[in-house]
């Protein structure tokens, strides 16, 4: 009938990996108070004790998901983990022995992991076209009202699709700051974002309510963002449930919109998903776990044949 559409595939972004990443990160979740969380957020200075086990914790999850060519786990990467953990955290001969003793549980670990994960180098390449192909390439006119709303918005879904609908509504331009993957980690804990700076800009870039993002915008709103932009409304989500969030989190919050609600453009708006976050995502995950993992091994072998398979479509010419 004519209705068939085929959309070629975003070279490097790839929901199977990020169902892996999400099936790694069930496996691998803490808690608030967790005592490696708590090191990893505390600004206290000189060295800390951290007991093996959280050690170990902290080793499998860095090299179940962000298999770098230095945590390949041979002997070289672990011996320079452990030696960086022992230095940080002041750790005692016995403790190092232990950590030692306990690698080769980690590797398994990471080993299991990685079958739900392409091994092709899956990777955005995010350049100004591949942005561009995603944006509006609007821009503000002196009779427009700009809006301007930040966050992570990591693992995009209908509650960021809804709040950045509704913070379009309070003007004619929606202006979308988003976080660096550090102040992620900063904020939530190592193990955040489970999507990439670049990833995210594109998923916020695709939202039809937006027409500019900034990239790897500062948490703090200052007057100085306000005034170069000419925002005249921020907007920011509340009522909803925030998940891995750090104790004093929110104490951070009130102090980045600080400067806007004493200029008087601060607006709240309730979340129309309050329940909708990282860790119902996950939860959903776990719940199925036999089914994706299968699924996901299935598609990871698909893709590595893809990535095997790739060849230049065309030669440049001259």
């Amino acid at each position: 009938a004519g209705r068939l559409r085929i959309v070629r595939r975003t070279e490097g972004v790839s929901t199977t990996d990020i169902i892996g990443r999400l099936l790694t990160l069930a496996r691998s979740q803490h808690s608030p108070d967790h005592a490696w969380t708590g090191l990893q957020l505390s600004g206290r200075a000189g060295p800390l004790r951290v007991s093996p086990d959280d050690a170990m914790d902290h080793y499998a999850l860095v090299a179940a998901t962000e298999r770098s060519p230095s945590m390949d786990g041979s002997p070289a990467s672990s011996n320079s983990l452990i030696c960086e953990l022992a230095a940080k955290y002041a750790m005692t001969t016995a403790d190092i022995d232990k950590l030692n003793a306990a690698l080769g549980v980690s590797a398994a670990a990471a080993e299991a992991d990685a079958s739900l994960r392409t091994q092709a180098p899956v990777q955005l390449l995010a350049s100004t076209r591949r942005i561009g192909e995603f944006s509006s390439a609007r821009k503000p006119g002196s009779e427009d009202r700009v809006v301007y709303a930040c966050g992570s918005f990591d693992m995009f879904h209908v509650g960021h699709a809804a709040f950045l609908k509704d913070a379009r509504a309070l003007g004619t331009f929606l202006l979308v700051g988003i976080y660096e993957d550090q102040t992620i980690r900063q904020a939530k804990g190592p193990n955040m974002p489970v999507m990439s700076l670049n990833e995210r800009v594109l998923n916020v870039c695709a939202c039809k309510w937006v027409d500019e993002v900034i990239i790897g915008a500062p948490r703090t709103v200052t007057e100085d963002l306000v005034k170069t932009w000419d925002i005249h409304v921020v907007a920011r989500a509340t009522g909803y449930t925030r998940s891995f969030s750090a104790p004093d989190d929110a104490a951070g919050i009130d102090e980045a919109y600080s400067v806007i609600r004493r200029l008087g453009t601060y607006v709240e708006i309730p979340s129309r998903w309050p329940e909708l976050n990282h860790t119902t995502v996950v939860e959903r995950i776990v719940r199925k776990r036999e089914l994706y993992e299968k699924r996901n091994c299935d598609r990871a072998r698909r893709e590595d044949v893809y990535y095997a398979s790739k060849a230049r479509t065309a030669a440049p010419e001259g």
